[in-house]
């Protein structure tokens, strides 16, 4: 349990800044239709992608991208991926999302897969490099 202490501190703190600074769920029907893709983009833990809640560092001071297995989401994360990792890029979608303030702003998500296939989710594009 010690060895996921911080683990799940990062997912608490990106959870709760995730919901202080923006909530994507999709239901105000900005979302735009997936784009197929297949391209090789970088995940990385930029100073945007930090600012929102969407990556952290794990135990072992390894920086880590949150992102979520089913659908484009800022919130509810169920996967990590390593940042400066190279993934292969299946979709991009846009959904907007509401700041705490209540403005709208649009968020690109992209659906990734790591190349040797173990592991796929969305993340959102301020974690990724094109």
């Amino acid at each position: 349990m010690k060895r996921f202490l911080p683990l799940l501190l990062l997912m608490a703190l990106s959870l709760s800044l995730a919901a202080c600074s923006l909530m994507a769920d999709g239901s105000n029907g900005f979302e735009t239709e997936a784009q197929q893709v297949e391209t090789r983009v970088t995940l990385v833990c930029s100073q945007e992608c930090r600012q929102f809640g969407q990556c952290g560092i794990d135990d072992s001071d390894a920086a880590m991208v949150l992102g979520h297995s089913a659908s484009p989401n800022l919130t509810g994360h169920d996967r990590l991926f390593s940042a400066d990792e190279e993934v292969i890029l299946i979709q991009r979608q846009v959904r907007e999302a509401t700041t705490q303030s209540r403005a709208q702003i649009p968020v690109t998500f992209f659906n990734v897969r790591t190349q040797d296939g173990a592991q796929a989710g969305w993340v959102a594009g301020w974690c990724v490099r094109e």
